[in-house]
């Protein structure tokens, strides 16, 4: 949906042969989850139908895809942003996320956005270390197993 609702706000990293990373989100989630109810939802909806009890992975993100409002938290009210961000392991460690990431604050300052945020499992060591040298830190959301970081953006607050 993020392509179809906000394509300005997706970057893509290539080899020159094919795509290996991609950052991508939106300004404002609360008004991303409205277009997506409104206008993302409609055209999928039936090639991927809600299941009443999800219990495999593929069901419990089509569960995601039914509920966008599960992205929007009072709690991050001052990072109305967020992003999604992928680099194959191949070009991980390379500074290519961290180009992205500021790629993406960038067309967020552009904006006028104060903050944004992202979720991580809790598990995932190495990825919250990543944040944590972009800058990011540990917002007061809780879920199961997942941890909400965030952080201004820079010029958006000059």
């Amino acid at each position: 949906p993020y392509l179809a609702l906000e394509p300005e706000l997706a970057f893509v990293l290539d080899d020159g042969a094919r795509v290996v990373g991609y950052v991508l989100g939106t300004a404002d989630t609360q008004r991303w989850a409205a277009a997506h109810r409104e206008h993302w939802l409609p055209r999928v909806a039936g090639t991927y139908p809600r299941v009443a009890e999800p219990s495999t992975r593929e069901e419990h993100l089509v569960d995601l895809l039914h509920d966008p409002e599960h992205y929007v938290h009072p709690e991050l009210a001052d990072h109305p942003a967020h992003l999604h961000i992928d680099v194959l392991p191949a070009y991980q460690g390379q500074g290519h996320g961290r180009r992205l990431i500021e790629t993406f604050l960038a067309a967020l300052a552009e904006r006028g956005v104060p903050g944004v945020h992202l979720s991580v499992l809790v598990a995932n060591t190495r990825a919250r270390g990543f944040y944590a040298r972009m800058g990011f830190t540990e917002l007061p959301v809780h879920e199961p197993d997942v941890v909400f970081l965030g952080r201004a953006v820079a010029s958006a607050r000059r």
